[in-house]
């Protein structure tokens, strides 16, 4: 899947559904995304990045060094496919980016049992001792399937 990060930039609003046929259990999980760049600055995000690139394999960090994806593979430059891969000490390159879901609501939908759950994040009020941290609850709330 190829994300654009330019839409994302205009509307992160983002949604991901998972099926577990055993359980004949669906989630939906809803929030909003962030997209963080070798330009973003919060350092909490850049560390995370590191790590994820750190424990990528070495197929996976060698893909980020190919040419961009979906354009036109020019055949007259073999080499282009053959560079090795950066190593998980080796600088994260700039093509590389961590994709972080930031999730508001995920919707449980149990089909052995025709139940249905939303669940909802709510941030409670800041807290004058955690000096302005606010506090999140998740909110439960059986719906029709």
């Amino acid at each position: 899947m190829q994300l654009p990060v330019g839409e994302v930039a205009v509307n992160p609003a983002a949604e991901v559904a998972w099926y577990f046929p055993e359980t004949r259990e669906q989630y939906r999980v809803s929030g909003n995304l962030t997209i963080v760049d070798a330009a973003s600055t919060d350092s909490a995000m850049q560390a995370a990045r590191k790590r994820v690139w750190h424990n990528m394999s070495d197929p996976g960090r060698q893909q980020f060094a190919w040419p961009h994806p979906g354009l036109p593979r020019h055949l007259e430059d073999p080499t282009a496919w053959d560079c090795p891969a950066p190593g998980p000490k080796d600088p994260v390159l700039d093509t590389f980016c961590l994709v972080v879901l930031h999730v508001d609501e995920v919707e449980q939908l149990k089909l052995k049992s025709n139940e249905r759950f939303l669940y909802r994040r709510q941030e409670a009020a800041a807290v004058p001792a955690d000096e302005g941290a606010a506090a999140v609850t998740w909110v439960e709330e059986p719906i029709n399937p």
